[in-house]
């Protein structure tokens, strides 16, 4: 006996047409801007200086201890290299270093001088002042870089006023720069009355009339 059509149920198998299918989106892709390379357009010195700023595979470690044993030490992070081809102190400090991780103590010269003496070492640029070339032209003498040496006495002989003069003639007796003595003890013989009205006078080195004095 037949069944009428309408009862009879098949069963379809499966095809490629009416499985259930789930098509995954694809994953955008992100075109990244090429990254910049920081040495194009820089000259040397501003590569050196870059380096020495971002701290990029720096090996020497100077140390500065404070006076306050609540305060930590200021460190300062530099390239070996660039200070042996500068100075012959800074080689022999390392040479003489048992370790390299070790930081190397300074205690002569604050941390302020010791970055802008680097800066000049990375760079031979500097910007001097009546404030900071006393004490940089102590450091460059400390460490032998006769160049900023030469820079910090154009300076001083360029920045004699009846202001200056006395602190400057420390510098130059100090120094034994025969030249730059000789150029402010004419500066005070011919202003001596502006010189011991200044605030300069107060300097040991001029003093008053009696007690030391260049008079």
């Amino acid at each position: 006996m037949e069944l009428p059509t309408q009862f009879i149920k098949l069963e379809e198998k499966p095809t490629k047409s009416n499985r259930m299918s789930m098509t995954l989106p694809r994953t955008a892709s992100i075109t990244l801007p090429p990254k910049k390379d920081w040495r194009e357009g820089k000259s040397m010195a501003q590569r050196n200086l870059y380096m020495l700023e971002n701290q990029l595979d720096c090996d020497i470690v100077f140390e500065f201890p404070s006076d306050d044993p609540s305060r930590r030490a200021k460190k300062i992070r530099a390239h070996s290299f660039m200070l042996r081809s500068a100075s012959q102190v800074f080689d022999e400090m390392m040479t003489l270093s048992p370790r390299r991780r070790d930081p190397l103590q300074i205690k002569s010269v604050d941390p302020v001088t010791f970055r802008i003496l680097l800066e000049y070492i990375y760079t031979e640029e500097i910007e001097l002042s009546f404030d900071n070339v006393s004490q940089l032209l102590k450091a460059a003498d400390k460490y032998k870089i006769p160049g900023l040496r030469q820079k910090c006495l154009e300076f001083m002989e360029n920045d004699v006023t009846e202001e200056t003069v006395c602190v400057i003639l420390d510098e130059a007796v100090r120094m034994d720069h025969g030249d730059l003595v000789q150029k402010c003890l004419r500066y005070i013989d011919k202003d001596t009355s502006d010189v011991f009205k200044s605030p300069g006078f107060s300097h040991p080195l001029c003093g008053q009339p009696g007690e030391g004095s260049v008079t």
